[in-house]
């Protein structure tokens, strides 16, 4: 089982209903951003530093309905980028991704490794 990992506010994972999972980026960009397990500590400081609402879903990239395709992110690097709605069948785990008092984040214990 190959994980691919996104990370967003628990209010938005636990506000949708529905058997999919959807990030503004969908509409906005055309994809869903998301990060192989080495990459969410640069995503994470990089655009979230200070946030303590946040949660990672672990997304199992076999039971995922929408494409995914391997693509530089804005120079920073190859990313995941799924293409559609995540189907909440496909989210193995859902992680609470706080920061610490510095404001950066460190991976947690309980992320699944893929």
């Amino acid at each position: 089982m190959a994980f691919l990992y996104h990370v967003t506010s628990r209010d938005a994972w636990t506000s949708q209903e529905g058997g999919h999972f959807t990030d503004p980026s969908l509409e906005r960009e055309g994809f869903i951003h998301s990060s192989h397990r080495d990459q969410i500590m640069g995503v994470a400081n990089r655009i979230f530093a200070g946030r303590s609402d946040l949660v990672i879903l672990c997304i199992d990239a076999d039971l995922l309905e929408p494409e995914v395709k391997e693509e530089d992110s804005y120079g920073h690097g190859v990313y995941p980028h799924i293409f559609g709605p995540i189907n909440r069948d496909a989210v193995c785990h859902v992680v609470a991704f706080p920061s610490g008092a510095d404001g950066r984040f460190s991976l947690p214990e309980r992320l699944p490794a893929e």
